[in-house]
């Protein structure tokens, strides 16, 4: 728990506090953990796992399910590359600040959300 507690939580708050975040020592202290299952989608006979909120994991498998589904390994890595992710991109960072934070707080079942084609073109 060397993380929340002892020289290096003190470092952490210290700097964040040196950064205008309001944070205390015992923010750190009385933070607990808890376990989550992972978000799992199944690609190209993989398995890819991700952490759920609050974590940005669904992004990242919206992402890579993006690249196959828009086959965008096709473009070199120039501007036409950028080009191409640049709405994919859009549609899933938007989903994500639309949909996706605090556990606590979501309804939505991410679960139907994994994969880019099941982002509406309005998500």
């Amino acid at each position: 728990m060397e993380f929340y507690r002892g020289k290096l939580a003190e470092n952490l708050v210290q700097e964040l506090q040196k950064q205008g975040v309001k944070i205390e020592l015992e923010d750190f202290m009385n933070h607990t953990g808890f376990k989550a299952k992972p978000l799992k989608m199944e690609l190209d006979g993989k398995v890819i796992l991700e952490i759920p909120p609050n974590s940005q994991g669904i992004s990242t498998l919206q992402m890579i399910s993006a690249l196959y589904e828009e086959c965008l390994d096709r473009y070199s890595f120039n501007d036409e590359r950028i080009l191409a992710w640049a709405e994919p991109i859009e549609r899933i960072y938007n989903f994500r600040d639309i949909n996706v934070g605090d556990p606590s707080y979501m309804d939505l079942d991410l679960n139907h959300y994994k994969s880019f084609s099941s982002l509406s073109k309005k998500s």
